[in-house]
């Protein structure tokens, strides 16, 4: 018979979640902002030190220090779902997400697939970090590679369905 305890079960709950979490990347820094009192700009702060996300495929996401963020690459309509991006599992993601939204350095939807793995990495959720980017995707600002810099919401039509490569 098999002495079966929580002490027992213990590694196999550990383990494979922090192998998950490794397996997704990782952050470096930290979150420090400061609000901005500037008349309509209720909701932007600026980043007081360089954030970096590391995704699973070993690229560097960088926000710098001193850009402007707002949480306005996630639609506010899900914040309900998922709390402000200011707060919670996915401020680190959101962070480095509303930086390359408004650059454009990089692709829309490596863009977006990288705040999924954000998530994940700040302890999200899969089914919650799945319902985040979905959000993202169908919501989030897009911008055509010809156009880096062009309008913030450059939607083609008809919008695809999530693939399963896009996570």
């Amino acid at each position: 018979m098999y002495d079966v305890t929580l002490r027992s079960l213990l590694p196999l709950l550990v383990i494979p979640a922090l192998l998950s979490a490794q397996q997704q990347g990782r952050f470096e820094g930290q979150v420090k902002t400061e609000w901005l009192d500037e008349e309509g700009m209720d909701q932007d702060m600026r980043l007081l030190e360089e954030v970096r996300y590391v995704d699973p495929q070993g690229q560097s996401w960088t926000a710098p220090a001193n850009i402007i963020i707002n949480g306005a690459s996630i639609p506010k309509a899900f914040w309900t779902v998922f709390g402000s991006p200011f707060v919670g599992a996915y401020r680190k993601a959101s962070v480095v997400h509303d930086h390359y939204c408004v650059t454009k350095e990089r692709s829309w939807q490596g863009t977006h697939r990288m705040f999924y793995h954000g998530c994940l990495t700040s302890g999200m959720n899969p089914i919650k970090a799945k319902v985040a980017y979905w959000a993202v995707f169908q919501g989030g600002p897009r911008w055509s590679k010809h156009r880096p810099f062009g309008g913030r919401f450059a939607f083609p039509k008809p919008r695809p369905a999530i693939q399963e490569e896009d996570l």
